[in-house]
Formats: C-alpha cells, sequence, structure tokens
C-alpha cells in the first residue's frame, strides 16, 4: 500500500521507521498507529507501533493496557501480566486484559466481579458488551453472567441493543451457551413484541433449554401473528412432544400434515408419539404411509424396530431385520446401534451385544449411553465388577446422571461394596435434590426423579442388615 493509501499519521510514522524523516509522536498518536495496523489484520506491526510508544512514553496507562492485550494475542501471558500491573488509571483495554488474566488463572469470581465495574462504567459500548460475552465463553465461564451483560446492553439506544442482541445469539450458538440464549430472545421480544420471526426463533430456544411451557407459550404468539404457517403448528407440536404430551402433538401433527411440504420429520414425530404411547399398530401404519413416500429414511426403520421390541420380546428376529436396514442406509446412527445392543442383550446374546458397542468404543463414538449399555449387558451377564467400571466411565463423561448413578448402585450391591455404594447413594440424593421443577414454572420435580427416589430408599431397605453389620 502506498502513502496514497494509508492515514497521514500512519504515513509519517512509516517515514519515520525508514528513516526519512524525523517525527515526535505523543501516546495517543502510538496508540492511534497500532489501531490502523490492528484493524488492517497487522496485529505484528501494531505491537511494534506499542513497543515504539513505550519507548517514548513508558508510563502511558493506554499504551501499558494495549501492549497487555496483544501480549495476550500472542500467548504470552506473563508479559501481559507485567505492563497491565503497571496501569494506573483503567480502560477498556486493561479492563480487558485483566479480566481475561483472572479467567486464565482460574480465578472466575474475581473476573465477574471485576466484569461488572467494567460493565458498570459510564458510556457502555456495544463492543464492551460483546467482548464481556466472548471472553466468558472463550473460557468456557460455567454459570454465564448472561444478565448482567444484557442489563448492561440495555443502557445503549435501541437500535443498537437489537443489532448486539442479535449477535449475542450467534455467539451463543457457536460456542456451546445456546440453551442460555432464550434469556436474550426475552430482550428482544420487549423491544419487538409483534415480531413472529422473533417469537418463532424464542420458542426453539425455550425448548432447547427444556423450558416447554415457555416454548408452547411462544409458538402459539408466533402462530397468531403467522396463522397460515404450518410449521409453526408443527414446532409447536414438537414442544409437545419433548414436553411428554404425545397425544397432544399427534393431534396437531395428523389434523396439519396436508400443510407441510416436507412431511418426513412430522411422520416420524408422528410415529414416535403413538409408540410412547404404547399404541405400536398406529405407529405402524404411520410408517407405513411414510415409507411409501420416503423409503430411504433409516429412522422409520429404527421406529418400527423399536415398535418391535417393546410389543412383543418374540419380535427380535424382526426388530434386527429392521435394525440392520437401518444400519445399512444410516451405519453412523448411534440410537441404532445401542437398540440392536439392547436386542441382542434382552436375548441373552451377550458376546453380539459387546460386539456392536465395542465397534463404538473403536470408532471413538461412545459417551454415556454406550457405556451405560455396556456396564447394563456385563450386569446383566453376571459381571458386575466389570459393569462398575463401564459405569464409571459413563460417569466421567456425564458425572450428574442420576439413571447411572442407580445402576452403579446396583453392581456395587451385587459385589456387595457397601461402602461405595452409601457413597454412590449421597451422590445421587444431592443430585436429585439439585434438580429444576419441570420447567422452571414451580410445578415440583420431574416425577422420574422422585421413583428414582423411591428406588434407593428400597435398595436401602432391602439392603438394611447388610448395612448395619
Amino acid at each position: 500500500m502506498g502513502d496514497n493509501g494509508k492515514g497521514e499519521l500512519l504515513s509519517r510514522y512509516e517515514k519515520m521507521l525508514r528513516g526519512e524523516a524525523g517525527y515526535y509522536f505523543d501516546a495517543e498518536e502510538f496508540d492511534e498507529i497500532a489501531s490502523e495496523y490492528e484493524d488492517s489484520g497487522s496485529l505484528e506491526n501494531a505491537l511494534r507501533a506499542v513497543e515504539n510508544g513505550l519507548r517514548f512514553h513508558p508510563d502511558s496507562d493506554m499504551l501499558l493496557a494495549k501492549h497487555a492485550c496483544y501480549m495476550l494475542s500472542f500467548g504470552r501471558t506473563e508479559e501481559a501480566r507485567e505492563s497491565v500491573s503497571r496501569v494506573n488509571v483503567d480502560n477498556e483495554e486493561s479492563f480487558s486484559a485483566k479480566i481475561e488474566l483472572l479467567f486464565n488463572d482460574g480465578n472466575v469470581g474475581e473476573g465477574i466481579s471485576l466484569m461488572k465495574q467494567w460493565l458498570d462504567m459510564p458510556d457502555i459500548t456495544t463492543d464492551r458488551c460483546l467482548d464481556a460475552l466472548d471472553l466468558c465463553v472463550d473460557f468456557n465461564v460455567d454459570r454465564l453472567p448472561l444478565s448482567m451483560i444484557l442489563d448492561a446492553a440495555g443502557r445503549l439506544p435501541s437500535a443498537q441493543r437489537l443489532d448486539l442482541f442479535n449477535e449475542f445469539i450467534c455467539v451463543m450458538e457457536e460456542s456451546g451457551y445456546a440453551k442460555d440464549r432464550y434469556a436474550v430472545y426475552e430482550k428482544i421480544l420487549d423491544m419487538e413484541p409483534l415480531s413472529q420471526k422473533y417469537w418463532k426463533e424464542a420458542s426453539l430456544a425455550y425448548m432447547d433449554a427444556g423450558r416447554f411451557a415457555k416454548a408452547i407459550e411462544a409458538a402459539d404468539y408466533a402462530a397468531a401473528l403467522s396463522p397460515d404457517d404450518a410449521g409453526l403448528l408443527f414446532n409447536k407440536a414438537y414442544c409437545l412432544y419433548e414436553a411428554g404430551d404425545y397425544a397432544g402433538a399427534a393431534r396437531i401433527i395428523s389434523a396439519n400434515l396436508s400443510r407441510i411440504e416436507d412431511k418426513s420429520y412430522p411422520y416420524e414425530v408422528l410415529a414416535e408419539c403413538f409408540s410412547n404411547m404404547g399404541d405400536y399398530s398406529k405407529s405402524d401404519d404411520v410408517l407405513d404411509i411414510a415409507q411409501e413416500i420416503y423409503p430411504d429414511n433409516a429412522r422409520f426403520w429404527y421406529i418400527r424396530a423399536k415398535n418391535r421390541f417393546l410389543a412383543d420380546n418374540s419380535g427380535y428376529a424382526k426388530c434386527i431385520e429392521f435394525l440392520k436396514r437401518a444400519l445399512r442406509l444410516s451405519p453412523d446412527d448411534i440410537s441404532v446401534s445401542l437398540l440392536l445392543a439392547e436386542t441382542y442383550s434382552d436375548m441373552g446374546n451377550f458376546s453380539d451385544a459387546r460386539a456392536v458397542l465395542g465397534r463404538l468404543v473403536d470408532l471413538n463414538v461412545a459417551g454415556t449411553a454406550v457405556y451405560t449399555l455396556l456396564g447394563d449387558v456385563e450386569l446383566k451377564a453376571g459381571f458386575p465388577d466389570i459393569a462398575i467400571g463401564y459405569y464409571r466411565k459413563a460417569l466421567a463423561v456425564e458425572n450428574d446422571n442420576v439413571e447411572v448413578y442407580v445402576r452403579l448402585i446396583y453392581a456395587y450391591c451385587a459385589v456387595e461394596d457397601m461402602d461405595s455404594m452409601n457413597l454412590a447413594i449421597k451422590r445421587l440424593n444431592e443430585l436429585i435434590d439439585k434438580v429444576p421443577d419441570n420447567d422452571g414454572t414451580g410445578c415440583g420435580k420431574p416425577a422420574g426423579m422422585e421413583n428414582i427416589r423411591k428406588t434407593v430408599e428400597q435398595i436401602k431397605s432391602m439392603l438394611g442388615s447388610c448395612l448395619d453389620d
């Protein structure tokens, strides 16, 4: 780039570097020069400009803070720490650097407290709010301080807020915080209460967070604003399905199937609804129609297999046939392999069950469900000590899974390891106490949690005499 394509300040600086002229630059000018390089993607030149500036202005808070940020960008943490420690009056960049250093050191609580001071500074900017969110997601902060960041963003003009909130959603969807994005949609809908688009997206966000009552409410608002959108009705049906209202979901899908262009997934959910209600014949009827239209949908064969598995234990042969068809169409579908292994296990064919699950382990796709089923297979085969190892692997992946803890308790009981069993029972009770309400609405814990607690109490009662000994 020639001098004509650069700012006058940057051109003078580069002439000085080449020895063509002698110029004086104050700290603010060095800061501006570094920012110009940074904006053009030349971070090394930006760092060099700051370092040159610090030769002339070694106590400049502005340049020290910027230097710390650049050092962090290059992974030079200790140099960043030294620079930021010399800052006397904090600015945007020193706050950002200090928070990043605290997060890097594992001092998340202190980092959040400092972030609050940063966000409470006057003249809030969109960049500050976005940087705060980026810092949290970059360091995988467990409890995202989203409400604090949203409150700070609330001080921005409404036009800036809307654009910023949409950026927040993109960041959260890309960084593993998608389940928290419903809170952002609530702020957007305060500003855009008649937006069918945002109500529809909010419904999906609530669903991802497991807040099904709110998801259904949002879907109703979206449908009221756009009554001809059959897709919105299907969204509502899916919310009902996820909430366990299979009959309600089936009614909506059945009444609106003719209005939906691509019926593949609606047919799948409808068949699942009837299957979950125990009406396997009606589920098969739906699949008969669906497979005429979509013969290569592996999920349809999976649901057929599940119906045989659940309806009649004598249907193992058909179940295995259907699952093998599904695997030919979709060999990477883990749920198909899991049901195939479970079928073999129920038949007492433990070697085939191990082979199916072992393939998933070899492919490095084993997660909680795979290790849990491996434990179930070994427990049923009479090897509780091996089962314990698999259940522990499952908990290493998902350490708050109450179902796995119940199985682990049974396995400890089988090997008469009462100390480990009592520790597992204690941990399980702690997890049950932490389970939130069904929908965050104060309606009480899910019934399944109370059933699990009763099961544990029955185990303890049966083993009362052993525990006393």
